[in-house]
C-alpha cells in the first residue's frame, strides 16, 4: 500500500522525535508538539482505512487551512 508510506513514515518520524526529545532534549514543549504531531499522523492514517476518508481529511485539512489563512489576513 504505497499511498498509506507518508502517514506511515508520519508517524514512526514523529514517535521517534517525541522520545529523542523528551529522553534527550529535556524540552517539554517540543515534546507536546511532537506528542500532538503523533497523534495527528496516526488519525489520519487510521481514517485513511475508510472508504472516502483521506479524501474527507484532505477536504477538512484544506478548509482549516483556509479558515486560518482568513483569520489571519492571508
Amino acid at each position: 500500500m504505497p499511498q498509506r508510506l507518508p502517514f506511515t513514515m508520519g508517524f514512526v518520524s514523529s514517535m521517534v522525535a517525541t522520545i529523542y526529545v523528551s529522553m534527550v532534549l529535556h524540552s517539554y514543549l517540543l515534546s507536546v508538539f511532537f506528542s500532538v504531531l503523533q497523534v495527528l499522523a496516526l488519525a489520519y492514517y487510521a481514517i485513511s482505512y475508510f472508504p472516502g476518508g483521506s479524501a474527507g481529511m484532505k477536504f477538512l485539512s484544506s478548509a482549516l487551512v483556509s479558515s486560518v489563512l482568513r483569520c489571519f489576513g492571508r
